[in-house]
């Protein structure tokens, strides 16, 4: 990229950061008061008056694993998912994709924000746009028991299309760029990238940056992250699609 594409780039990521910062939580699993582990992210959407929680199906069974007990995050504040939080999952067998409903007055209160679902794209197209992810790497997440939650730094994460690589179809997936090492910041400076894992779970953006006067309203959610290939240095993402054929299963939508 020249010089001209990379302030574009930085503005976007920047504006794309502030839009999604408030709709991200953490998965956790927890064994006791005192010990937890960060599993993946988050997002939570809004279909009428009801709210949920959308992620990657492998990090609530991972959150579930053994004895451990699944919660998530409101901002830095550990909240328990019960049983009796519905959790719903995709029966595509490469979707892994996953659904809980939370209580509507979970976030009231909060300085958390629910993604309407009309920010969910009709249809993935991810070529030609910038692309953008926001989640909790587990390198940065760790269990705070005083705080009775975790401390955590989001990863707000500008990139491009990927060639995405088999057994995934691309039907179903696609996949985007994530480079670690030596990658320029929006200060300028050179940076190394946290390891990606911990960011399964959360949304993929496109932010539809042709559009005149752009500004980050004008993004949409076109997939789900779900797993990092280090040969390809890529994150494979599930198609928005499959998310609304879930949704539609359970709401009518």
């Amino acid at each position: 990229m020249d010089e001209f594409e990379t302030q574009q780039l930085f503005r976007i990521c920047e504006e794309m950061a502030i839009h999604t910062a408030r709709s991200l939580c953490s998965i956790l699993s927890t064994e006791n008061p005192c010990y937890g582990e960060h599993e993946g992210s988050g997002t939570y959407i809004k279909i009428g008056e009801q709210t949920f929680i959308v992620t990657a199906e492998h990090v609530i069974r991972r959150a579930n694993r053994d004895s451990r007990k699944p919660a998530f995050t409101i901002g830095d504040q550990r909240i328990p998912l019960p049983l009796c939080y519905p959790v719903f999952t995709s029966e595509h067998p490469e979707a892994d994709l996953a659904v809980i409903q939370i209580p509507n007055e979970a976030l009231h209160g909060t300085d958390r924000v629910a993604v309407d679902l009309s920010f969910l794209a009709a249809a993935s197209d991810e070529n030609d746009n910038v692309l953008f992810i926001h989640g909790y790497p587990g390198e940065k997440s760790r269990f705070f028991a005083l705080a009775n939650g975790i401390v955590s730094t989001t990863l707000p994460y500008g990139t491009f299309s990927s060639p995405l690589l088999p057994p995934f179809s691309p039907q179903d997936h696609f996949a985007i760029q994530y480079l670690q090492e030596n990658q320029q910041t929006v200060d300028g400076n050179r940076a190394d990238l946290p390891h990606p894992g911990g960011l399964s779970g959360s949304a993929v953006w496109r932010s539809n940056q042709q559009e005149p006067n752009w500004n980050a309203s004008f993004s949409k959610i076109i997939g789900i992250a779900i797993r990092y290939n280090e040969h390809s240095s890529s994150i494979v993402v599930t198609r928005v699609e499959l998310l609304m054929d879930l949704l539609r299963a359970y709401y009518k939508l």
